[in-house]
C-alpha cells in the first residue's frame, strides 16, 4: 500500500524532459518561445490516480522555488493531509500523516523504483508545463486547458497516461510570488525502506 502512495506522491513530481512523449499546441509552442522566467510557482488542485485496481482522488497544494525546492501537500477532499512531500536536488521526503511514517529517498534512487531518469529540474519543467522532446513509447505525457495569469500561460491540465493515469488539474496558479513551504520530520515517525 505505501508504494501505491510513493506512486502517487510521485505524481506531483515525476516526469522528465527526457521521457515522454506529449501533445503540443501553437500556444504551447508560442509559451515555450517565450522562455518565461518563473522563480516562484504555486498551484493548487486535484490529482487523480487510475490503475487496474485502484482509483483515488486527493487535494494538491504544489510550491516551487526555482532550482531549489519543491513543496507538496496531498489532501482527501475533506480537507485532512495524508501526505507532505518535499524534493530538493538530490532528494525526496514523503511524510505519511496517517500511518506516522516517513520515507526518504535519493532522486537516483526513486529513479531506480519507478524505471525512468529523473532530475529535479525534469520535475520542475514537467509541474510548470515546459517542453520537452523526447519520448519513451509506453508513456504519453499531455498537457492541455491552457490558462494565462499575468502574462504568463500555463496548462492547467497534466496527463501521465501508461499502464496506469495519472491526471493533475490545477484550479488556482500564482506566479513569482515567495510562498511558505513549512517541512519537518516528527522524531516520532518511523522510516520505511
Amino acid at each position: 500500500m505505501n508504494k501505491f502512495f510513493l506512486l502517487i506522491a510521485l505524481f506531483c513530481f515525476i516526469t522528465s524532459c527526457n521521457i515522454f512523449k506529449q501533445n503540443t499546441s501553437k500556444k504551447f509552442i508560442d509559451n515555450i518561445k517565450k522562455d518565461q522566467k518563473i522563480d516562484w510557482f504555486f498551484g493548487s488542485g486535484k490529482i487523480e490516480f487510475i490503475n487496474n485496481q485502484t482509483s483515488l482522488k486527493l487535494k494538491a497544494n504544489i510550491k516551487i522555488r526555482k532550482d531549489s525546492l519543491i513543496w507538496c501537500s496531498l489532501s482527501i477532499p475533506l480537507g485532512l493531509e495524508v501526505y507532505r512531500v518535499q524534493v530538493t536536488q538530490d532528494s525526496i521526503y514523503i511524510l505519511d500523516k496517517i500511518n506516522h511514517q516517513k520515507t526518504i529517498k535519493s532522486i537516483d534512487n526513486l529513479g531506480e523504483f519507478v524505471g525512468i531518469d529523473i532530475s529535479f529540474i525534469d520535475i520542475c519543467n514537467v509541474l510548470i508545463g515546459k517542453k520537452n522532446n523526447k519520448e519513451k513509447a509506453n508513456v504519453q505525457f499531455f498537457y492541455s486547458e491552457y490558462s494565462e495569469y499575468k502574462g504568463y500561460i500555463l496548462p492547467q491540465k497534466i496527463e501521465i497516461k501508461s499502464n496506469i493515469s495519472l491526471t493533475l488539474l490545477y484550479n488556482n496558479i500564482i506566479i513569482n510570488k515567495p510562498q511558505k513551504t513549512p517541512f519537518s520530520i516528527p522524531k516520532s515517525y518511523v522510516k520505511t525502506k
